[in-house]
């Protein structure tokens, strides 16, 4: 464990004890953090193996790779995380990792402000000397001792440094040292462009050599926005180090460009080696087609629907028959649907019917279908029923009609649609107060299956939704409302129909403060 240098110099010998270990936020084994410590300080910090070898042989005798772990010396002071920083070093940790965003007692933290020490004036010598060790046993001894004797600077240091050589030797380069991965060359089988959505595509990859352990092929798609490649949402596929070939079905892309990539994987040091890059593009897959009628059929003449791919545009026609009085007299008219409703008007439309000179709007009345109007195929498509009652009910349907010669001829009437009127808007009553509450009246309205109390704290300010009630209610109390503070409020009725609910305009607002 290393000591302040003064004390050091004084020969002063701090006896320190274990205080805590304080339990990370997500576990994780002396294995994982291994493998993460050897990947930062070979490809984020450049160091050879060796080095990383000679550093690691020490972090295993201050800490296990327990990032965790504080203690606290004789003098007073604590220590802890990996290298097990001392006093004022512990202290310039924490800081550190607060002013940049890092858990202090993470692996990640520790191992930044690690990186960032070294480049201060009084280890930059440190970083020097490791960073110019052979990438060998003898590399791997060098950097354990030289670590241990100048940087961690135990009591006992030149025999802790022995120590420490050996280990790197005998315990860290066996498995991590001077693992070298070959390059893969990555192969795509045929044809870079794909149309097909049952094609599947072959790609293939040379040996990554005989220390890798795994492959990870990552395909990602190209931003048109950017001319990126989003690598950070790619598609992974893992494989053993005996396989090398990988089929992708193509149902599940979509339309744009492609690239590819393999990373030969090391497992216990996480080295890479990465492959060259293959590009593709997928032009079309199982082509989404919209349709739209560009010619119209008539009694005299056929008409032509075209299909449009959305992907590749490409196009595809079929003839539409003529109209005959048999056909049409079987053709069902589209279901209406409701585009506005007010208290005494309610807004039909309907998808057009080929060939038509008008439809027919029908309300139910009494049990019975009345016809109210005749809509001219010009005006459509749609139809605006006015003269209604407020908050009533209505069911409506609609039909196609064709006039030919001297006759006419009517398609199958549509599914009906259920809908109604606002009803009236509500008027607010008395709005009284109480302690840290107040309680809102209003007028009932015909044909309001409840209503919608709504609060917002300033008059022009977001109302809100505080309170739904039946329709026999006409008042309701809110309360853990603050005293001394305005509060505005407004309710609107609503009535059900099939396809929700239809509100009543807003009430006028009223406000209150609470006692």
């Amino acid at each position: 464990m290393k000591k302040a240098l003064t004390r050091i110099m004084s020969l002063a010998l701090v006896i320190v004890t274990l205080l805590t270990i304080v339990p990370l936020s997500a576990s994780a084994s002396t294995s994982s953090n291994k493998t993460k410590v050897f990947s930062y300080l070979t490809q984020e910090m450049g160091l050879n193996s060796a080095a990383a070898c000679g550093i690691m042989a020490n972090i295993e005798r201050e800490s296990n790779f327990k990032p965790n772990i504080i203690a606290r010396d004789s003098n007073g002071l604590y220590s802890g995380g990996l290298c097990m920083w001392n006093g004022s070093r512990f202290s310039s940790l924490k800081n550190y990792c607060n002013q940049n965003g890092y858990d202090y007692l993470s692996v990640e933290g520790q191992l930044r402000y690690l990186e960032y020490e070294l480049q201060k004036n009084g280890y930059k010598h440190i970083y020097n000397y490791i960073k110019g060790v052979s990438n060998t046993t003898t590399g791997a001894y060098n950097s354990a001792y030289y670590w241990c004797y100048y940087f961690e600077i135990p009591a006992n240091r030149a025999a802790k440094a022995k120590q420490r050589g050996n280990i790197a030797i005998n315990s860290y380069w066996p498995v991590y040292g001077n693992k070298t991965l070959t390059k893969p060359k990555l192969n795509l089988a045929g044809d870079t462009i794909h149309f097909d959505s049952d094609e599947t595509i072959t790609l293939s990859w040379t040996n990554g050599g005989k220390n890798t352990s795994n492959y990870k092929l990552y395909v990602a798609k190209k931003n048109t926005a950017t001319g990126k490649y989003d690598w950070a949402n790619s598609r992974i596929y893992n494989h053993t180090s005996s396989s090398r070939v990988q089929k992708i079905n193509l149902s599940g892309f979509e339309l744009g460009v492609y690239a590819a990539y393999v990373n030969a994987v090391h497992s216990a040091t996480n080295n890479k080696a990465k492959s060259n890059y293959v590009v593709f593009s997928v032009k079309c897959l199982n082509h989404t087609y919209e349709s739209m009628i560009t010619k119209e059929p008539t009694f005299s003449a056929t008409g032509v629907k075209t299909y449009t791919c959305t992907k590749c545009a490409a196009q595809k026609k079929d003839s539409i028959p003529a109209l005959t009085s048999s056909t049409f007299k079987k053709t069902k008219m589209y279901t209406p649907f409701v585009t506005s409703n007010t208290r005494t008007a309610i807004r039909l439309e309907w998808q057009p019917m080929a060939g038509v000179s008008g439809y027919m709007v029908y309300v139910r009345d009494n049990g019975k279908w009345k016809l109210i109007s005749y809509a001219d195929a010009s005006d459509c498509p749609g139809y605006t029923v006015k003269n209604l009652k407020p908050g009533t009910d209505y069911k409506f349907c609609v039909r196609g009609y064709v006039v030919s010669g001297k006759s006419k001829y009517l398609s199958t009437v549509s599914d009906s649609v259920i809908t109604a009127t606002r009803t009236a808007t509500p008027k607010l009553g008395k709005v009284s107060r109480g302690v840290d509450k107040a309680t809102i009246r209003w007028n009932k309205v015909s044909g309001a299956d409840g209503y919608v109390v709504y609060m917002a704290t300033s008059k022009n300010g977001s109302y809100k939704a505080v309170a739904k009630v039946g329709r026999d209610v006409s008042s309701k109390t809110i309360t853990e409302l603050t005293s001394g503070k305005y509060y505005y409020f407004r309710v609107r009725a609503y009535e059900r129909v099939p396809s929700g609910n239809i509100y009543s305009y807003a009430s006028d607002i009223k406000y209150v403060m609470p006692k």
